[in-house]
């Protein structure tokens, strides 16, 4: 019977909406009107994960052709439950999409299908095995559909938005899928495909029953794909993909396919566990809203992160394998053991990133991946870690309707750096063991944080809890000061509080060589002397540390005149990092820093350091110079990075390089150069511009407005052959436009939702919306845009929130706009925390940049 405390479990005190439960023996004049709040609580989920087991799921569904049209479906729900009490399946989409139930064999008149979840009557089940069979419309919310194709993305509660289950990650099932789909459509799922059949113009597909698995992992794409069979290490594997190149797609497919096959034999080799599932396979899709997604069996990508533009950079390469060693780390890490619940989110991710830096080493053995990890990790984590916004590794969650909310930089780019110092800590085959153990344990179930402190406890003698407190638990990044305690040089946090971390620290002559290198252990004080009295000190030489380097004025200094003279790429990477921090927090000057960037472009031969000072120097010039600092060094900027386009003779830099100039060309001889160089005017032997450059270069023009812009725009949108790539040209040449109504005419169309489906092609259109070049006249839509994000976060994906943010701030150095997002929050103090939280993060450097300004602005800018 159902009880109070049951009805507290599904209750909860934030947002309220009435529900109505129907008590076991009561009829339908006894129901009790209940509050609770949309989406999965913590409480309901225990209480489902404690009495429902072995579940299964038969999903058909049949999808015409039309993206109007709706898609009717039919699931049945096999599963076992301990106790007779009532069953809630949830269903996030409009409740008019349920069009029958049947339980047990009877037809239901009696369920409620309410706040995003179907109610049935602890009656019409039974202690043991049930059947729940529903008939329904599928709610479009999740299943990204476009002209002629569609794909799923369910993670992290998203599948209840097409169709009803249990939708929490501790619940793993099985799944069976059938689909009906236009006789010229191809599809993939997490299985192989048995029977495909057609009929009238119409396909039918049945997939295998798939393994164990999460429902956020349960996923299909249907469409006008091409398809591409080949067998890797015995096993067959499916590739769907719609580029209409087919030299392109001949350029990589072999690298493709060759990195996920040395991915998975690498993961079988450290992780002592063949790979986890029966089936292999993946689909590339036209802007894709992250860069992949690991479905077993079916991996999505994004379609350029894998099909690169030839001649494609080593940084372009490099994170291509990253990727792709990342999804197939999943398997293992987030696939095979799944997080308990979305507060660990972070433990799939920081595995995942971890490892893929371990197999990305031994395929490319030429490139420096110290470094890699450093730049990789270090400055997008920093970017949101010195934030107001920021937040601890593991984030307490009460309900799955914000899980979303628990990605970023903070997962992604901070965690595999504390995992890093970890297995400095511990060791390296000590870390390999606790995960293999991990895995073993936990296999084809789940697992929490505690769990796998648990076997580091049992197998290291760190304290993992202090360690823990500080890096899992704890916020920020510390600030370490580095200077000079009469006659010796020491390090400290100035503060009681310590970070356990390995951090590097390097003597320096006046010639740039590195005389002598000390290693700091922070796991047992928060201050330590270094054996130097003489001599400059670089602190962090080898990358390892994580936080802010105050420095004293004559090392910065000396790394101003001499950063380019370091030969230790890592040491020079980390200098540029700890510098750029120095300009935002005021300590270095942003001028200087971006003359030495300009200047040392001409020295740095190291393709990643490069890849980092260009987006420096782009920050730089965009955000932190005044208006008379920019005229003043714009030519030399423009001149070095299209000198630098001529005498590179790496095809790939060459076009890294251009793409840098085009970003920032402001100059009437630039301009003219851009124009010159997209129209084919003016050619540079080795730089081969791509379909995508140059849809680019005529968007760039059209924001300089050139005076035959609008020309451009529409000859680019002619010659472009992939209709996916024409539609996202279509999709943007309104915001791009020289009349400012045309503009404002775009943004207003963000209202509908409709408009946003494409979230890559909106992120894009947001920052032509608010160009350096245009931020004046942009301004106007800050307020709109913010009072737009609550609902980008209902409806939009993952990522979706911050990247809006991002885009709408990056532009902008203005007062105004600081002070029109500080009253935003101040009108709204209310405001859902970690929304409010990406706001804070995406701000910041507006906040710090425009203070810089009106700084240099008061004192007059020194050049």
């Amino acid at each position: 019977m159902i009880t109070t405390q049951l009805v507290r479990s599904i209750t909860s005190s934030c947002v309220l909406f009435l529900v109505v439960l129907i008590l076991p023996g009561w009829g339908c004049a006894d129901r009790i009107e209940m509050e609770q709040e949309p989406g999965i609580s913590e409480e309901l989920a225990a209480l489902r994960k404690k009495e429902i087991s072995n579940i299964h799921y038969a999903i058909t569904l049949e999808i015409p052709a039309e993206k109007a049209e709706p898609i009717p479906g039919f699931i049945a729900i096999s599963f076992e439950l301990g106790e007779k009490i009532p069953v809630v399946l949830d269903f996030n989409a409009e409740p008019e999409g349920i069009k029958g139930v049947v339980v047990n064999g009877k037809a239901q008149k009696d369920y409620l299908v309410k706040n995003e979840h179907i109610l049935i009557e602890a009656d019409e089940v039974i202690a043991g095995s049930n059947k729940i069979e529903v008939e329904f419309i599928a709610g479009d919310q999740s299943l990204n559909r476009n002209a002629d194709y569609l794909y799923t993305l369910f993670v992290p509660d998203r599948a209840s938005t097409c169709f009803p289950l249990f939708d929490q990650p501790d619940l793993k099932a099985r799944f069976s899928l059938s689909l009906r789909v236009p006789a010229d459509w191809e599809a993939i799922s997490n299985e192989y495909a048995v029977q495909e059949s057609s009929n009238n113009g119409w396909k039918t597909i049945k997939f295998n029953q798939s393994d164990l698995m999460s429902s956020y992992l349960f996923a299909f794409a249907a469409g006008k794909f091409y398809k591409v069979e080949r067998e890797v290490e015995g096993r067959p594997v499916v590739m769907l993909h719609r580029e209409t190149d087919s030299v392109k797609v001949a350029e990589n497919i072999d690298e493709v396919f060759g990195l996920h096959a040395r991915s998975i034999a690498w993961m079988e080799k450290y992780t002592d566990i063949d790979y986890p599932f029966n089936k292999f396979g993946f689909a590339l899709i036209p802007s894709f809203q992250y860069g992949g997604m690991e479905h077993p069996g079916a991996i999505f990508y994004r379609a350029s992160s894998l099909l690169l533009d030839q001649p494609a950079t080593e940084v372009q390469e490099l994170r291509r394998a990253g990727l792709i060693a990342h999804e197939t780390a999943h398997m293992w890490f987030g696939n095979l053991v799944t997080m308990e619940w979305f507060s660990d989110v972070w433990l799939k991710e920081v595995f995942a990133n971890y490892m893929r830096a371990k197999m990305v080493n031994p395929q490319f053995p030429e490139v420096n991946h110290q470094l890699g990890f450093l730049l990789s990790h270090y400055p997008g984590a920093y970017d949101v870690d010195r934030t107001t916004g920021t937040h601890p590794v593991r984030q307490e969650l009460h309900n799955l309707k914000n899980a979303g909310t628990m990605y970023g930089a903070i997962i992604y780019q901070k965690a595999p750096v504390l995992m890093k110092q970890l297995e400095l800590m511990i060791g390296e085959e000590t870390m390999q063991k606790c995960l293999a153990e991990y895995l073993q344990t936990y296999k084809n179930g789940n697992a929490s944080w505690d769990d796998l402190v648990a076997i580091f406890d049992k197998n290291s003698t760190l304290d993992i809890t202090n360690w823990s407190n500080q890096w899992v638990y704890g916020k920020g990044m510390p600030e370490i000061e580095v200077g000079k305690d009469g006659s010796d040089w020491f390090v400290g946090t100035g503060s009681n509080s310590h970070w356990p971390q390995m951090a590097e620290y390097g003597l320096v002559d006046e010639s740039g060589n590195t005389t002598a290198r000390y290693l700091v252990d922070w796991s047992k004080d928060h201050r330590a002397k270094l054996p130097w009295s003489n001599g400059l000190v670089v602190p962090n030489t080898n990358g390892q540390g994580y936080g802010y380097f105050k420095m004293e004025q004559p090392v910065i200094n000396y790394l101003l005149s001499n950063i380019s003279t370091l030969d230790d790429p890592v040491m020079r990477a980390s200098s540029w990092i700890n510098l750029y921090e120095g300009v935002l927090r005021g300590d270095v000057q942003p001028y200087l820093v971006l003359e030495t960037a300009i200047k040392s472009l001409k020295s740095e031969k190291e393709n990643q350091v490069t890849n980092r000072l260009i987006s420096y120097i782009q920050s730089l010039f965009w955000r932190f110079i005044t208006d008379d600092q920019r005229k003043a060094i714009a030519h030399q900027l423009e001149y070095t990075l299209i000198s630098e386009v001529v005498s590179s003779g790496d095809a790939g830099e060459k076009a890294m390089l251009f793409r840098a100039f085009r970003n920032i060309v402001t100059t009437p001889e630039g301009v003219d150069k851009l124009r010159a160089i997209h129209l084919g005017k003016e050619v540079y032997d080795g730089l081969v511009l791509a379909e995508n450059d140059q849809m680019i270069n005529a968007l760039e023009l059209a924001v300089r407005e050139v005076d035959d812009w609008k020309e451009i725009l529409d000859k680019q949108l002619a010659v472009i052959e992939n209709p996916d790539r024409k539609r996202k040209m279509e999709f943007l040449i309104p915001v791009v436009s020289a009349d400012v109504i045309v503009r404002d005419q775009w943004f207003e169309g963000l209202s509908d939702p409709a408009n946003r489906e494409q979230e890559p092609w909106v992120e894009d259109g947001l920052r032509f919306l608010h160009h350096p070049l245009r931020r004046s006249e942009a301004v106007k839509y800050i307020l709109p845009g913010l009072e737009l994000l609550e609902e980008i976060q209902r409806t939009g994906d993952i990522f979706f929130p911050k990247r809006w943010l991002d885009n709408m701030y990056q532009g902008h150095h203005s007062m105004d706009v600081v002070k029109v997002t500080d009253q935003f929050l101040k009108d709204r103090p209310d405001y859902p925390e970690k929304l409010k939280n990406k706001l804070l993060q995406s701000v910041d450097d507006t906040k710090r940049a425009a203070a810089i300004i009106e700084e240099l602005s008061e004192k007059g800018a020194v050049y």
